[in-house]
């Protein structure tokens, strides 16, 4: 763990355990401003751990992908395939949000 999330993480629960102290001495209307900054420290924590590490300029340029593997490339092909009978839409006439209506010949009633 890096330095600014464990001084976040050990500042909020020092603020937690000096608002528990705070409550039973002076009332929890006194000591709220200590949770608050508890709990301002643990958000602090949580959006600086989950923030995704950008690569550096360099290991992105020297970094090639290499070849898939046959699942990986099974999988891929399996998720372009459309399911059996059923058409997909032909670019040229659908419309400018990208919704397409169904045709009356692809709708199947049931008896």
């Amino acid at each position: 763990m890096k330095l600014a999330p464990t001084l976040l993480l050990s500042t909020s629960v020092a603020l937690f355990i000096i608002g528990v102290h705070q409550t039973f001495t002076v009332g929890v209307l006194e000591s709220y401003w200590i949770f608050m900054l508890c709990v301002g420290f643990l958000l602090l924590y949580k959006v600086k751990k989950d923030k995704p590490v950008s690569p550096s300029p360099q290991s992105t340029t020297s970094a090639k992908p290499g070849p898939a593997s046959k699942a990986e490339r099974s999988l891929t092909k399996a998720s372009t395939k459309s399911p059996a009978g059923v058409k997909k839409p032909d670019k040229s006439s659908a419309k400018p949000g990208g919704v397409t209506k169904p045709s009356a010949s692809s709708h199947q009633t049931r008896k």
